[in-house]
């Protein structure tokens, strides 16, 4: 007797002498199966079925655990496409801006009203003609085109001239604030994909938002990467420098890679505190607007660079207004400390004759390496001698002059960048 597949299989005599069982080899052709015996020539039937020679109780068992498994299946299916679109909306959540208090204060509304009519009066005041800069021949314009999501949004409810929570170039202590601002860089990094365009918006939310914020050693946030195809890379403040008087720069160390920054704060109107007031001072620094205050500092700027490029990336250098000409000083003054890639200044002011000279011994393709943006109608950027790979931007519209030096142009959606004329803009100029 044989056992297989859990049935018994009897072999007689008989089956031995008409050859079925043929030496120590069972031919199973010749086998004819007794009843109530496994019939093994019916398991490949005409009707396909392989199932018929088990018994009843397996049948069953075998239904009802395919059917269960197929249940199972089909719930996992269901539930993926349930909370996957509610994840995703959780994520368009976490990365929408959020509207401030409808409620508008009256400070709020009175600080808007008097910037507006400072503003017409500087209009009327200062020509365009004297608020352009002559452009290089050939001319080459570029259009610079940003998509961005909720842009509109972010200059009604954050620009410098909202009467709800102003973030660009006004310092705020508010959390709500680094909070939009982070939102800010978040959509940067998800809605730009071209690399230039996508360092321009990085660069010009850390110039104008980001370094405006109330800082602290160690704060962390996520910053669009370049290099990495605008994925963000994680942010450390590695140091808060006090310029002059409480004036602050912030030292930025990035993971992965990213290259570190030295983050220039600009002009500060809080008059209600020291570090304010000496913002104010430094704009009008007979040495250089800032010059004074980079001096005090320029110790403590050095040994944090020097400590970053010995980490094995050198820093490079932002900054707007003010904190644009802190940042000149620190490329030009710290050049060997400073990367030679990815420096640049926002409608700063210009420097003095004695640094222009210094400027100048720089080598060529140092001077090109520290990008210079200024604003058609700004008049800021007119005060001193212009210098760096300077660019004028200006839109379909002119612009006002503390319009024009406020601008934060990624909400703008388009504008067109010229290559500035420096030799022509400076021989101009007076002051």
């Amino acid at each position: 007797m044989i056992i297989f597949a859990g049935h018994k299989i009897s072999i007689h005599k008989q089956h031995v002498k008409s050859g079925i069982w043929q030496g120590s080899v069972l031919n199973l052709s010749q086998a004819k199966p007794a009843s109530k015996q496994l019939n093994l020539n019916k398991l490949g039937d005409a009707d396909g079925s392989q199932t018929d020679w088990l018994p009843d109780a397996a049948k069953n068992r075998f239904s009802k655990l395919f059917v269960h498994n197929m249940l199972r299946v089909l719930q996992a299916i269901i539930l993926f496409f349930l909370i996957v679109p509610l994840f995703s909306f959780a994520q368009e959540q976490a990365y929408a801006l959020k509207q401030p208090p409808a409620k508008v204060h009256w400070k709020n509304r009175v600080r808007v009203r008097s910037l507006q009519n400072f503003d017409d009066f500087l209009n009327w005041t200062i020509p365009l003609h004297m608020r352009s800069y002559p452009l290089a021949d050939p001319l080459q314009p570029l259009e610079y085109k940003f998509q961005l999501s909720q842009s509109k949004e972010f200059l009604e409810w954050y620009g410098y001239f909202s009467v709800y929570d102003p973030l660009v170039g006004k310092v705020s202590k508010k959390k709500g604030g680094m909070q939009a601002a982070v939102c800010l860089l978040t959509k940067i990094s998800r809605d730009i994909d071209n690399e230039e365009a996508l360092a321009f918006a990085t660069d010009e939310a850390l110039a104008k938002v980001i370094a405006y914020r109330d800082l602290k050693k160690n704060d962390t946030f996520m910053l669009p990467c370049p290099q990495k195809r605008g994925k963000l890379s994680s942010y450390r403040i590695d140091h808060v420098f006090n310029l002059w008087r409480g004036m602050p720069a912030f030292g930025l160390i990035g993971d992965n890679g990213a290259v570190p920054i030295l983050l220039f704060r600009g002009t500060d109107f809080s008059l209600d505190s020291e570090r304010g007031w000496a913002s104010l001072m430094s704009d009008v620094d007979i040495a250089g607007p800032g010059l004074t205050a980079f001096n005090k500092a320029r110790q403590e700027i050095r040994t944090w660079l020097m400590k970053v490029a010995e980490g094995g990336q050198k820093a490079k250098v932002i900054g707007f207004s003010l904190g644009g000409a802190l940042a000149a000083y620190t490329y030009l003054y710290e050049n060997d400390w400073v990367n030679p890639r990815g420096c640049v200044a926002f409608n700063p002011p210009g420097i003095s004759d004695q640094s222009l000279e210094k400027w100048n011994t720089l080598s060529e393709e140092a001077k090109k390496a520290f990008r210079v943006y200024v604003n058609r109608g700004d008049v800021v950027s007119k005060v001193g001698k212009l210098f760096g790979d300077a660019y004028e931007i200006s839109l379909a519209t002119p612009l006002k002059p503390l319009k024009a030096h406020t601008l934060f142009l990624i909400a703008e959606q388009q504008f067109s960048v010229a290559k500035i004329d420096l030799d022509k803009e400076n021989s101009g100029r007076r002051l």
